[in-house]
Order: structure tokens, then sequence, then C-alpha cells
């Protein structure tokens, strides 16, 4: 209610100096919104309802909302997304959370500004077979390399703000999904996250273009 009220003023003031107050409201709004999302997915997890789907799209669905707020932050957003589909069993509002998750830490990383790179892809993996890649880079502050697997620890955060609990729900959801999630990071030169989920098999086309 209060987020859409904020919507609505923030419309009805367009061009008065008192319409930036209530930009400011609703994007408190949507803060709030996000940590008390990422709490009860950490209490109470979501048992995924997986379907055929295209993994492009929950992604596109999260950059088209975060386009303003990535901008207001002073970062370049580039992307590099494949023509081809990449057929998933996945859970759409589920991993909308690990890209919003993982856009938001990286956005964060970055105060002064900076260039945020969102791409898409297929490879072979060792354990996997062939997956689905989403990579998620920051030019930010970066990991200092001791600090690498702690990042995804309950409650464990370099930041002022926030809960610690973004990157620990994202490598939940990817799991169940039957997938991987990999950080890489150099102090200084940025951070980059993986997310690898298997590809449909060539027998589950079918279905897959069924729901498309």
């Amino acid at each position: 209610m209060i987020k859409l009220f904020a919507s609505l003023l923030t419309k009805e003031l367009h061009g008065d100096h008192r319409a930036e107050l209530a930009h400011h409201l609703l994007k408190g709004v949507g803060e709030i919104e996000a940590v008390v999302s990422n709490l009860l997915l950490f209490i109470r997890p979501q048992k995924p309802a997986l379907k055929a789907m295209d993994l492009r799209e929950p992604l596109a669905e999260v950059l088209s909302f975060v386009k303003r707020f990535v901008a207001e932050n002073g970062v370049r957003l580039e992307t590099s997304i494949s023509a081809e589909p990449l057929p998933v069993r996945g859970d759409a509002e589920l991993l909308k959370q690990v890209f919003y998750n993982l856009v938001l830490n990286a956005v964060e990383a970055m105060p002064e500004g900076g260039t945020l790179r969102v791409g898409t892809g297929r490879r072979s993996s060792r354990l996997k077979g062939e997956v689905a890649e989403v990579t998620i880079a920051d030019s930010g502050c970066g990991i200092p390399s001791d600090k690498l697997q702690e990042v995804f620890k309950p409650f464990y955060t370099t930041k002022d703000k926030g809960t610690g609990l973004g990157l620990t729900i994202a490598h939940r959801i990817v799991e169940v999904h039957g997938g991987l999630i990999e950080v890489e990071s150099e102090e200084g030169n940025g951070t980059t996250f993986r997310i690898s989920l298997p590809l449909l098999r060539a027998s589950e086309t079918t279905t897959f273009e069924e729901v498309r």
C-alpha cells in the first residue's frame, strides 16, 4: 500500500520539486521490501515450482526493473545476452530473486559508480554437462582473497547496511535448482558471479517449446 501511494505521488508531482522526495520515498520502500523478502526466504525457504523456461526471461525482467536504480547510482549497465534460448527447468520467481540480489550487491560495491556487466551463454561443465550460464560482474572494490569463502555465509557482510543474507539466499536457490554459483574477485579490480544451471536435454526440448 505504501509503495502504491508513493508511486502515485511521484506521478502526481511530476515536474514539481517535491517529486524528488516522493521518489526517495519510493526507493526506500523498495529497499525495505528487498530486506523483508530476503528475511522471509531465509526463515521459510520456498520449495521451487520447477518448469521448463528460458533463463533469459527472468533475467530480462530484473534488468528492466533495476535499470533506473542502476543509472541513479552512477553505474553503466552493459549486457551481452545470447540470441539463442537457454532452456532450463526452474522457478522464475526464485531465479529473479537471485539475479536481483546479485545486481543489488554489485551496485552497492560501486559507491563511486562504475560498470555492471551482465551476460548469458552456454558452456560445457565436467560435472553438470552442458549448462546455461549467467555472469554478473562489477568494477567495484573487489573482495579480499581470504574473505571469498565467507561471502555465502549467513549474515556475512562488509557493508554498513543490509542483512548479509542476499548471497546466502542466492546460493541456496541456485543449489535447489541443481546449479552452481561461483565467485571470482580481486581486491581493487571488481567481482564476478557466475550462475550455472543444467540445460534441458534434447528429449526435453519439446516440453520447453510448448511452454514458450
